[in-house]
């Protein structure tokens, strides 16, 4: 674009072009990111994280520099075993700069199985509960001796007989897309 300077000190009128070009600014969209246990660590971003600019030799600074595997490319993997704050700094040939903060979580809710003692009676009377702590928002999935199958938390077992004692394992998949496993053995006490 260009514009056209004009000076008039009253007594002389002088003017001159000046081409002004304007360079995009780079935009960021990184998204706020959770650390599920066991996944070994999480990819921030994705190729539509920076836009908006010529990346051509742009430079990328992540920071914090610790638990990253490579803090100068656009998509790197983190594993930080706290919750962690990283900063993306991009920065393009042309001096123009934006940064913006990503908050990775470590997810670290403990599973928490537990059942009660269980008594069978000759004509399959027996009681017992298998449970896992809450978790809000959380989806269940029970599995155990005798087809059982469940999408309770708190499994209240009536009729037991011996072929409903073993383990029970549950699966529970978190409103952050974590998935947890557990199991619990019900073993047969004397009533």
């Amino acid at each position: 674009r260009t514009y056209t300077v004009l000076v008039d000190d009253g007594t002389c009128t002088t003017s001159d072009e000046v081409a002004v070009t304007f360079k995009p600014t780079p935009i960021l969209n990184y998204e706020n990111v959770t650390l599920c246990p066991g996944s070994g660590g999480v990819t921030l971003g994705d190729v539509n994280s920076i836009s908006g600019a010529d990346l051509t030799d742009a430079t990328i600074i992540w920071l914090p520099d610790t638990d990253i595997d490579d803090n100068r490319i656009a998509n790197p993997t983190v594993n930080p075993s706290a919750s962690t704050i990283y900063t993306v700094t991009v920065t393009t040939v042309d001096g123009c700069s934006v940064s913006q903060p990503i908050i990775v979580t470590v997810y670290d809710q403990e599973l928490l199985v537990d059942a009660t003692e269980a008594c069978t009676v000759a004509d399959g009377g027996g009681t017992a509960t298998v449970s896992v702590n809450e978790i809000l928002g959380a989806d269940y999935s029970w599995t155990g001796p005798n087809s059982f199958s469940s999408s309770d938390r708190v499994n209240n077992l009536t009729g037991l007989t011996v072929a409903d004692f073993g383990t029970y394992d549950v699966t529970v998949t978190t409103l952050e897309g974590c998935t947890l496993t557990g199991s619990v053995e019900l073993i047969e006490s004397c009533c």
